[in-house]
């Protein structure tokens, strides 16, 4: 599995991460009509072989125009003007490639690195995809690529279990300025082609050489978005993997003929085409470096094609800027002490987000503050005294707690048992209980699985649980938080349990929550609204407004 990783790792990369230029040759010869071919590729050694045939209906897209491959995999695109890639030269063709397939060959193209009436070459080799999927997501990682962090966020990538299949980076790679543009894209760059799974990338603010600058648009090969197609590739890009779709955007508009953050007019009918062609109830995933955009039709087109989730970065937050239907996070920025990033696992008809921390050491934090807590200590009642217990292929209720809302925490060792934890059970019999276990190094919880932070897989590990306001919300040991869907209108309780050996819980605490305290739900608005969790904020405020109406 490793091996295979890492050669997809290295297709990809060599694609993605732009490969060392070519040497330069005179503007002039620079096409501005693309012709190609895409293939199948048998053996996946990126090359036409004898019994390699051509794929229809594949996408090729400049950013702007959109074609699709003929019966025998030929192309031809007219590169079209791009407001925020005037510099002809700096433009990509790029392939979209479909389900079942990925890259064996370059994937894009620079306008400037392709020779006199060269005919482009892009190669899919098949590949078996099925959901689950597990995938990275971080952002705005400004520049240091080998400092301990990136060390150690690599180093803790390469050793996820499940393996995620590919990285994606929202943005802000570094500050580019003219004199410093061609060194931070060549690190980046080195750092992508190294980093253990496939890495793809859109560019936010900060990569954009000469933002809000008169000269942004010089004629060079390093200005606006010039630097980051040369080193970096496409800065709109599109893929499909076992039937569902990932976009990526870049974040950049013109303002009164000055570059600036936003989506440009071109960008979002790009968008839309991209996503018209797709299959009815295509299930759509969307990046980019900042959800906000100066055009509505930006957020229309989002609505009309029923995006799933939209993940972007630039507020330096783990934000929850949802509305109208539109799930839109932002994610905290990478360079925070602890290495924040996130999972993201996606399901038959659902998805989960998991929000990790690395396991530091020497100047770096042990534990997960970007994170806060929420306040439950304005929802407590008393604490239910639960003994310390060692239990051997058996359950034990968590004392005779029930209540709608309610908090578990304890440190859970196994020592024998090859699965063990504590589950949530509804005293509705409709609902399926749920179960937040260990196994095999492995903390499980439905279909979120991630690496637990123990040295050895019988080590101590924390867990606090939080059954509230129609979710239980995870946290353990301080830096993995993750919530799942879980009905609280009727009251539900806990248990530990410990399945095929034995397992000790130790520092067990319970306590059930007031979910009728309007004064306690209070805080819980006050806290999300200082966390700009606008969304989840809401959803407490209108408990406490039912409650205070009651009692009006």
């Amino acid at each position: 599995m490793r091996k295979l990783l890492t050669r997809s790792l290295l297709i990809l990369l060599a694609n993605f991460a732009a490969a060392a230029h070519l040497a330069s040759h005179a503007h002039a010869e620079v096409p501005t009509t693309v012709r190609g071919r895409v293939i199948l590729d048998l053996n996946g050694n990126g090359q036409l072989d004898a019994g390699d045939q051509g794929l229809a209906d594949v996408a090729i897209h400049d950013g702007v125009n959109i074609v699709t491959t003929a019966k025998d995999g030929t192309f031809e695109i007219k590169v079209a003007d791009d407001p925020v890639l005037p510099f002809l030269p700096s433009r990509v063709v790029a392939m979209s490639w479909p389900s079942g397939m990925w890259p064996s060959s370059l994937w894009y193209r620079r306008l400037a690195d392709m020779k006199p009436g060269e005919e482009l070459l892009f190669a899919l080799k098949p590949e078996q995809q099925q959901l689950p999927l597990v995938f990275v997501q971080s952002t705005d990682p400004h520049n240091s690529y080998a400092d301990d962090l990136s060390r150690l966020w690599r180093a803790e990538i390469a050793q996820l279990m499940p393996a995620p299949k590919f990285c994606i980076i929202t943005g802000d790679l570094g500050y580019a300025t003219i004199e410093g543009a061609e060194g931070m894209f060549s690190s980046v760059q080195n750092y992508a082609r190294t980093f253990p799974i496939p890495m793809l990338l859109v560019p936010g603010n900060h990569d954009l050489v000469g933002i809000l600058g008169a000269d942004w648009n010089k004629p060079t090969e390093l200005h606006g978005n010039g630097a980051y197609t040369k080193y970096l590739g496409p800065i709109r890009w599109s893929f499909s993997w076992a039937n569902l779709h990932f976009v990526g955007l870049d974040w950049s508009s013109l303002d009164k003929g000055i570059l600036s953050g936003g989506q440009s007019q071109a960008e979002i009918d790009w968008l839309d085409k991209d996503l018209s062609r797709l299959k009815p109830g295509t299930r759509i995933f969307l990046f980019s470096h900042s959800h906000w955009s100066p055009i509505e039709k930006f957020y229309e087109v989002m609505r009309k094609h029923k995006i799933e989730l939209f993940l972007a970065g630039h507020s330096h937050q783990n934000l929850d800027l949802s509305s109208d239907g539109l799930k839109m996070l932002t994610t905290v920025n990478l360079r925070m002490k602890e290495g924040p990033y996130r999972l993201i696992h996606i399901s038959d008809g659902a998805h989960d987000i998991v929000d990790r921390c690395l396991e530091m050491s020497g100047r770096h934090s042990k534990t997960c503050n970007i994170l806060v807590p929420l306040p439950m200590q304005a929802l407590r009642r008393k604490q239910v005294d639960v003994p310390d217990a060692t239990l051997e292929n058996r359950a034990q209720a968590v004392g005779d707690l029930a209540a709608n809302w309610l908090e578990v925490d304890t440190e859970v060792t196994p020592e024998t048992a090859r699965r063990c934890g504590v589950r949530i059970i509804s005293t509705d019999p409709a609902v399926a209980p749920l179960e937040i276990s260990l196994s095999d190094n492995l903390l499980i919880c439905g279909t979120v699985v991630n690496p637990t932070v123990r040295a050895a897989a019988t080590d101590p590990f924390r867990l606090t649980i939080h059954a509230i306001n129609g979710r239980v919300m995870v946290r353990s040991n301080g830096r993995v938080h993750f919530e799942k869907p879980f009905p609280t209108d009727k009251p539900c309780r806990a248990e530990l349990f410990a399945v095929e050996g034995r397992a000790r819980f130790a520092k067990v605490s319970a306590w059930p929550l007031a979910h009728d305290d309007a004064a306690g739900i209070a805080a819980l608005v006050m806290h999300h609204k200082m966390q700009g969790q606008e969304r989840r904020a809401a959803e407490y405020q209108a408990v406490c407004d039912r409650l205070s109406g009651v009692k009006k």
